[in-house]
């Protein structure tokens, strides 16, 4: 049978099952499904965005309290917006957030167009999360298809797994399509979403009490475990870092703002001693006075991992017995003290990282 004929007779009767689950296993309790506006719905999918539902909660409620409205979030510095985005991770998509509220309010008023193609023109906004927007802002029919999605679809027509079930994205969103209905599309846009990270799970589905198991054609032929096809890891990528974290008399930091491009563009971080160079060099190059200076060596910090990177950090502690207006600010940089003094959009990691180097330096 192909994913077609699958889909036309199925239709109704998809949606339906989802429907009925929901309504006893569905998510309602999310502050983005509450006081519902499309700008709410906007920041929430963009904030969903490779990260959990459960991690954005306190963040979500965080950013609208700061930015209320597409007009705040215009007005917003970007280190305003990054500030406020900070522990979400991937930070691209908060400059992504602002670049397009901007040009809402330049090109349309202020608001969030009703279409898909308008709604592709923003940063950051692709074919799913306009169908996100447009189906649980303005209830208008139209389809998803974010990770979830593809697999609850995947296993119940059985594409995308081995070879020979292989399809192009375009068939996949017509089977999206096939089953998005015209009518209460926002409840079933948010029901197709909690089915897959609540029951159509990526390992160990619960498909013995899955409702949509009399007509999954990968539980029906036992090949759920097939579906869809798991892509291939990157390989890991070993890095060794050597922060520097540069302390004045009162524990402010100097910071330099990152360029476009890569996982942390245009946030603030530490310097980092280039391969072969030393502590002086690197003061030196900086303009920054030597003879002042203290040096400590910080320590270890727990790898961790960045995309496809394990990182390394040997961090290296310079405190100056000054005050930063009087080592001077170089080019590029800023000194830092607090998010309330100095909101600068920076990483946890790079917060964490100032926060053990102050404490280490008083103990030194």
């Amino acid at each position: 049978m192909s994913p077609k004929s699958v889909a036309i007779n199925t239709l109704d009767w998809f949606a339906k099952q989802v429907l009925d689950w929901s309504r006893s296993h569905g998510r309602s309790d999310f502050p983005w499904q509450s006081n519902k506006s499309p700008y709410r719905v906007w920041v929430s999918e963009i904030m969903l965005q490779q990260t959990q539902a459960n991690t954005v909660v306190s963040h979500f409620s965080r950013f609208v309290e700061e930015f209320p409205n597409i007009e705040a979030l215009a007005s917003a510095t970007e280190d305003d917006v990054l500030s406020s985005w900070m522990g979400l991770g991937y930070y691209r998509r908060a400059l992504r957030l602002r670049e397009a509220a901007l040009q809402l309010v330049e090109q349309f008023g202020g608001k969030l167009p009703r279409t898909i193609p308008e709604l592709c023109s923003l940063p950051g906004i692709g074919r799913s999360t306009a169908g996100a927007i447009l189906s649980c802002a303005y209830n208008l029919p139209a389809p998803i298809l974010d990770a979830n999605v593809r697999r609850v679809l995947s296993r119940f027509h059985a594409v995308n797994g081995p070879e020979e079930s292989r399809i192009p994205d375009s068939k996949l969103w017509q089977l999206a399509e096939s089953h998005t209905p015209n009518d209460d599309v926002g409840s079933y846009t948010q029901a197709i979403m909690d089915f897959g990270s609540k029951q159509c799970i990526q390992s160990n589905p619960l498909c013995d009490v899955c409702p949509l198991r009399g007509r999954c054609i990968a539980f029906r032929s036992d090949s759920v475990h097939l579906y869809p096809k798991p892509r291939k890891s990157p390989q890991v990528v070993e890095i060794t870092r050597r922060p520097l974290v540069i302390l004045d008399s009162q524990g402010a930091c100097l910071l330099k703002r990152l360029g476009d491009g890569g996982t942390y563009s245009r946030l603030w971080e530490t310097p980092d001693l280039q391969p072969n160079a030393n502590v002086e060099q690197t003061l030196a190059q900086m303009q920054l006075p030597i003879e002042t200076a203290t040096i400590y060596n910080g320590g270890e910090i727990s790898p961790y991992n960045v995309s496809n990177q394990r990182i390394s950090e040997s961090v290296t502690v310079v405190r100056y017995g000054l005050q930063s207006s009087v080592i001077g600010t170089p080019t590029g940089t800023s000194w830092y003290r607090n998010h309330e003094e100095t909101p600068l959009g920076m990483s946890v990691k790079t917060q964490r990282r100032i926060d053990l180097a102050r404490n280490f330096g008083v103990q030194s």
